[in-house]
């Protein structure tokens, strides 16, 4: 990108000096001239400003990439803003096999009046097994989750970014509602299953005091096949008999509330919670209501609580502080690279200045011929440093993804480039060429012009 730089800037150099050349004050004619002669020279100095702001670049987007992408997930894995769960009283009816139980549901109208109270948009029952048997005549059975919800509610409730599934996830809600035994089923239990919509698989839950004992099953014809459910991973992380940490398939089911109740009785549900309130002040509502019926929380995970923990956390705080410590190093040896070479070129040029000065151009003319300079000489291969920066991000991402990100996941890695990022490298690049320019001005001012005068004379 920076020899290309180079080549076209060129080429618009000697296009704007024929075009002008006859019109061309004496100071702007001698700083085309300069350009022109000193191409090669030049050219070292351009290329590394095409590195060093490419990688600065490139850094400040990874850094934000990184985190943007952590947030995205977190945001998938929770499903909504808040999530509740809470410790449920079991009774054993009879100890005889199979053994009888019974679950106290606790009132639901305490989570209901978050909403009457203005502390929440709205609120929904989940129900969510993950050890539930997935079954398809002749072909198998597998373990997966499953997830029991009130589409209406959990429409309203849920949050899902709306380019993970091919259609809109209210669609698949939509057909879930129209049929009772309906379920949705995840893409890779399709595909393993070779399932389609209007397929009929059977799913069964273990009993919660016999943890071997299959107690009850439900037929479910499938209505829609997804790609990403809120929530839901695609695929989990486990230890295998060596210790080795492996990858597995994870697959989901998700079922109409009323159905899923009506076969397998009351069993503990989780409480997802669409609010724009800090989860200490949900706790601290729902609390005042629990308390006195001498009920307990299990659970209770908030989505910016997370966020902000992932940011706090150790690993994020050395990814970030990487990044940027990479950014400043960059652009510090951008600005004194800079500063070198403008330096040295004018010590080499003082004759020159002499000379310029004895055929009657002033100071100002001298210094105009400098911006001139700089402008064609630096603007170029800044914008080229911009471009590489970006391409390298888009090129690179998913390398460092190997590192930061190794988890697959229903949220794509998605690249995050912020035209702030790129406002604020070009104040402070600015800035920094700015102080180059006065500083080199001074030194200008400083030259023992009057001796290089009395040589440019002779």
């Amino acid at each position: 990108m920076g020899l290309l730089i180079l080549r076209l800037v060129s080429y618009l150099v000697r296009l704007l000096f024929r075009i002008g050349k006859k019109r061309f004050s004496p100071a702007v004619y001698a700083a085309f001239l300069q350009i022109i002669r000193t191409r090669k020279g030049s050219g070292v100095i351009s290329v590394f400003l095409v590195l060093t702001i490419a990688m600065s670049i490139f850094n400040a987007n990874m850094a934000r990439t990184v985190s943007a992408n952590q947030e995205a997930r977190i945001a998938y894995n929770i499903g909504t803003d808040v999530v509740v769960s809470e410790n449920w009283q079991l009774r054993v009816l009879s100890q005889d096999h199979p053994q009888r139980w019974m679950y106290n549901e606790p009132d639901y109208a305490a989570y209901q009046s978050l909403v009457e109270n203005g502390l929440a948009e709205s609120v929904t029952r989940v129900i969510r097994d993950d050890r539930t048997v997935i079954q398809v005549a002749r072909k198998g059975q597998d373990f997966g989750t499953l997830m029991a919800v009130n589409t209406k509610e959990f429409g309203e409730t849920a949050r899902l970014r709306e380019d993970l599934t091919e259609q809109h996830w209210f669609t698949y809600l939509n057909d879930l509602s129209q049929t009772t035994n309906g379920v949705l089923i995840s893409r890779n239990l399709a595909e393993k299953y070779e399932l389609s919509v209007g397929d009929t698989l059977t799913y069964s839950r273990y009993s919660p005091v016999e943890a071997d004992y299959s107690y009850a099953s439900a037929a479910g014809v499938v209505v829609g096949i997804l790609d990403a459910f809120p929530g839901y991973e695609t695929v989990e992380y486990v230890y295998n008999e060596a210790g080795e940490l492996t990858e597995r398939e994870h697959y989901l089911i998700v079922a109409n509330y009323t159905g899923v109740t009506g076969t397998f009785e009351r069993t503990p549900y989780s409480v997802w919670i669409r609010t724009s309130h800090s989860l200490e002040e949900i706790r601290n509502a729902l609390m005042e209501k629990l308390s006195p019926a001498n009920r307990t929380i299990g659970t209770m995970t908030g989505y910016r609580e997370k966020i902000r923990e992932m940011q706090d956390s150790s690993m994020i705080k050395i990814t970030n502080g990487l990044f940027t410590l990479n950014v400043l190093v960059a652009l510090l040896l951008c600005v004194l690279g800079y500063l070198i070479h403008w330096i040295t070129s004018i010590r080499d040029r003082e004759l020159l200045f002499g000379i310029y000065r004895a055929m009657g151009i002033s100071m100002r003319e001298v210094s105009r011929m400098l911006t001139l300079e700089q402008l064609f000489l630096s603007l170029g291969p800044f914008l080229a440093g911009i471009g590489a920066g970006t391409v390298a991000t888009f090129l690179f991402s998913k390398l460092f993804s190997v590192v930061y990100l190794p988890e697959k996941h229903a949220v794509e890695l998605e690249m995050y480039i912020s035209g702030m990022d790129f406002a604020r490298l070009a104040v402070i690049i600015g800035g920094a060429m700015l102080i180059c320019f006065i500083i080199i001005r001074q030194i200008i001012r400083r030259m023992k012009i009057t001796e290089a005068l009395k040589l440019g004379e002779d």
